[in-house]
């Protein structure tokens, strides 16, 4: 079944890479981006902006299914987070301190367990410039 596009989609999508790169540059310490959380949050908008209008599109031509929505997004979102882990974490044991090792390691399981955001809210306030390495 083939996707269809429009420019909506395009321009939306054009956003959210400008987004993630606002993340990284903010990441590489750019001075210029020194807001990287205001990437985030237009990036999440704008991916929940898309994903309702397509729900709402299921919807409407009664073809929405929850368990299939779902599994379509843990196919997009799984693989890349396995990738990131399998590399993250020996990284992280060759890297860093055994105190943070810990702290990494406990992350890392959060997220496979798809827990991540409420793991890291139970640590720390989101604005404390602790939460910057999360």
């Amino acid at each position: 079944m083939a996707r269809t596009i429009n420019n909506r989609s395009i321009h939306l999508d054009g956003l959210r890479g400008i987004a993630v790169l606002l993340v990284v540059f903010y990441h590489a310490n750019f001075s210029l981006f020194s807001n990287g959380w205001l990437g985030v949050d237009v990036f999440l908008v704008l991916s929940g902006y898309l994903i309702i209008g397509k729900i709402r599109q299921d919807i409407a031509q009664n073809t929405f299914n929850l368990k299939t929505f779902y599994i379509k997004r843990l196919k997009r979102t799984v693989p890349a987070l396995v990738l990131m882990l399998l590399i993250s974490i020996p990284l992280s044991f060759i890297l860093i301190d055994h105190k943070s090792k810990l702290e990494s390691l406990n992350i890392s399981i959060s997220a496979l367990l798809m827990s991540s955001n409420m793991y890291m809210y139970a640590q720390t306030d989101y604005f404390n410039p602790s939460a910057e390495l999360n």
